[in-house]
């Protein structure tokens, strides 16, 4: 297994909300893997912090219990299903409660990632400048994109007025289509495995991961992570004010941010 050598940051904050339902988690295992993980408890539930917070724990228990992951989907997979009981369980009768998730994991050079819900995955190439969104948001506008692309290949002959007429709908309501279509909640058992996957391989020194609740990337631009990181001595603050610029720009959400750099090895 390759050798990387990585710096991170990582920093939550409650913003203005009365709690912080936002959870997270980083850590290394004995043969270097790392696992980083972010959950943000849906606002309007029932004590969602509960259900963030026994993701989080449970993926840092099973993370730490074994050696080495080789099966990441079965591991992250078998976590999620762990994880339902475990807030079912906590349920008060009458009450409900659910969480996004993201997890991230690096292993040498290559990074597996699954999310679901709308926390999100970066993925900053260095040598080609680019940030790209490697997560998948399960909300109402990518649903129904989606389902509009699936009747286009089904029906080829659509013509394209109607494309692009669809498409204009969509982007012009597409603040209002935020709602989650997936997610992890009590009263549901996981019976199929809705999360989104992601493998990237060949990472390099000054690449960057940036795994995020909605509460900072509706707030901050990615290409500010860049500056941030140019301005800051320290990069294990760098997270605190990528949350804190997002804060100052009127976040109206709470706020977890986990920074993930390549370093060049030594």
């Amino acid at each position: 297994m390759k050798t990387i050598n990585l710096s991170i940051s990582a920093h939550s904050k409650k913003g203005i909300r009365a709690i912080n339902e936002d959870f997270y988690m980083y850590e290394k295992n004995s043969t270097g893997q790392l696992l980083a993980v972010v959950c943000d408890g849906i606002g309007g539930d029932d004590d969602s912090q509960v259900a963030s917070k026994a993701v989080v724990s449970r993926f840092r228990d099973a993370f730490l219990a074994k050696k080495k992951i080789t099966n990441f989907s079965k591991f992250y997979n078998k976590v999620l299903i762990d994880s339902t009981k475990i807030i079912n369980k906590k349920t008060l009768k009458g009450s409900k409660m659910g969480t996004t998730v993201c997890a991230l994991l690096i292993t040498g050079d290559v990074v597996e990632s699954a999310n679901i819900g709308d926390s999100r995955i970066y993925y900053y190439n260095y040598q080609n400048n680019l940030w790209k969104q490697t997560s998948w948001d399960h909300n109402l506008y990518n649903f129904l994109r989606a389902k509009y692309q699936k009747q286009r290949e089904m029906h080829p002959a659509w013509i394209t007025q109607i494309n692009e007429e669809e498409k204009k709908a969509l982007e012009a309501n597409k603040n209002s289509l935020i709602a989650l279509t997936k997610c992890i909640e009590t009263g549901i058992k996981i019976k199929k495995d809705d999360s989104w996957y992601k493998t990237i391989e060949n990472i390099k020194a000054d690449d960057l991961f940036y795994i995020c609740s909605d509460g900072v990337y509706h707030w901050i631009k990615n290409d500010r992570i860049n500056a941030i990181i140019g301005e800051t001595e320290n990069f294990s603050d760098v997270a605190k004010k990528v949350v804190e610029e997002a804060i100052a720009n009127k976040s109206n959400d709470n706020l977890t941010a986990i920074i993930i750099k390549v370093n060049a090895n030594k």
